[in-house]
């Protein structure tokens, strides 16, 4: 087969550094409120979705991600119907350094553990209770995976497990981080870990200051959640204390 160029087509003109978060980010940034990204069809009406909507879900999940501890080169599957959730949560583990495994909402449980194991999954973003139930059945038998991510409230009221979070709370993680001063680190986030292809150990570098530069965010909220936990436990046992 003639490649590009060897039958008077012209070769492809494209950066090697090109990638799918560097191109995101551009498209989100040059359309802004001005063009819908996708709809999304509730209760018999099209929901639309701008670009700038778009790259402000990313940009949460991408810093709730790393909150609840991706690191490059993670892998996290999805599992759900097609619903802007499911885009969001794709392109936020690419802006991270992440590697997407979807796989069907209708898979049996064998299936999902042999994929979910077999990935090195650390992350499952379930849509709902079904996909939720699912990965905690596999979950005993799948050592890497830690995290299941769900969507859809229906059902989940009485689900405790620790591994679970909701979709809401892990864009709300993100935006504990992503506070005003700091914009720019979240928008260099979305660029980091490709800008430099060719060589791998530079990108390795560049990923590795990414990390290092949110560090001191993360930091200070795991100081506060342990802060509020020895709160709790003080209020706990001063409650006890007064009722023996």
């Amino acid at each position: 087969m003639a490649r590009g160029g060897d039958a008077g087509f012209p070769a492809p003109d494209m950066a090697r550094d090109l990638t799918i978060p560097r191109l995101f980010l551009q498209v989100a940034q040059r359309y802004g409120d001005q063009k819908v990204a996708m709809r999304e069809k509730e209760y018999g009406i099209w929901r639309p979705i701008t670009w700038r909507q778009y790259l402000e879900h990313v940009r949460e999940l991408v810093l709730g991600f790393m909150a609840l501890g991706l690191q490059r080169g993670d892998k996290v599957a999805l599992m759900g119907a097609n619903r802007p959730e499911g885009l969001w949560a794709e392109m936020a583990t690419l802006c991270a350094g992440g590697v997407t495994v979807w796989l069907f909402q209708d898979c049996m449980l064998d299936e999902v553990q042999y994929i979910v194991d077999h990935s090195d999954a650390r992350f499952l973003v379930a849509e709902g209770q079904e996909e939720v139930d699912k990965g905690l059945a596999i979950k005993d038998r799948c050592p890497k995976l830690e995290r299941i991510i769900w969507d859809d409230p229906k059902g989940m009221r009485r689900y405790r497990d620790p591994c679970l979070i909701s979709f809401q709370d892990a864009e709300r993680l993100g935006r504990d981080l992503a506070v005003p001063d700091d914009q720019d680190r979240a928008d260099v986030l979305l660029r980091y870990e490709h800008r430099a292809v060719r060589r791998e150990g530079h990108v390795h570098r560049e990923a590795q200051a990414s990390h290092d530069g949110l560090e001191p965010l993360l930091g200070a909220r795991r100081r506060r959640e342990e802060e509020e936990e020895e709160h709790g436990q003080r209020a706990e046992a001063s409650t006890h204390r007064h009722r023996v």
